[in-house]
């Protein structure tokens, strides 16, 4: 089985029910096993989708677009969103949406509307025929702002992490990581990164 099968059947079923919840000029679109984002009709991101085994992995990994998905919503409509997901029995469940409660507080599950559950059988079925392509991680609104390839996914460890918290923010990890000289700054997920020179810094949201 294309490893990548599942990943794919959960794209488009988070693309069919987050894009009624996004505000207006938000657009989301399933493609392979990823999501693209597009803001006024422009290509603005892609949230890949990993790979899962079981139900709480897929869980975890609709969780991952979900983030992604609030953060994006958050930032072109200036308000507040959450989401929540887990499993329940055979099924993925899926709260997102606005909230509208000044000082709401979690769990989000109670403060967010659900949307149509996920099957965890129909996500794991089998189809030794599929296969499914891979988006390609790099997003930019430039058609080439910088050379070389930057992806945002590194096994190195970073030789300095830390945590930037806020009264208007839910707190930002960031890590720097050394390595081979390059220039340029791009996005992936929920993950920003920045190469200068033979510093790169990585943050994103917690």
């Amino acid at each position: 089985m294309d490893e990548r099968a599942g990943a794919a059947r959960l794209a488009g079923a988070l693309a069919d029910r987050l894009s009624p919840q996004l505000p207006a000029g938000l657009e989301m679109r399933a493609e392979g096993d990823a999501l693209l984002v597009y803001a006024g009709g422009v290509r603005s991101m892609v949230i890949p989708v990993r790979p899962f085994g079981d139900g709480a992995e897929a869980a975890e990994a609709a969780m991952d677009v979900l983030l992604a998905a609030r953060d994006e919503a958050e930032g072109h409509a200036r308000g507040r969103y959450e989401t929540a997901a887990a499993t329940d029995g055979d099924v993925v469940r899926v709260w997102f949406g606005r909230v509208e409660q000044p000082g709401a507080e979690p769990p989000w599950h109670d403060v967010v509307a659900e949307m149509p559950a996920l099957p965890i059988a129909s996500l794991l079925l089998e189809d030794a025929s599929a296969s499914t392509p891979t988006v390609e991680a790099v997003v930019t609104l430039d058609s080439d702002p910088y050379p070389g390839v930057m992806d945002g996914v590194h096994s190195a460890q970073p030789v300095r992490s830390l945590t930037l918290t806020g009264r208007r923010t839910r707190g930002y990890k960031v890590d720097l990581y050394r390595e081979e000289s390059g220039l340029g700054l791009d996005r992936r997920g929920r993950r920003r990164v920045l190469r200068l020179g033979s510093l790169r810094l990585e943050w994103y949201p917690k």
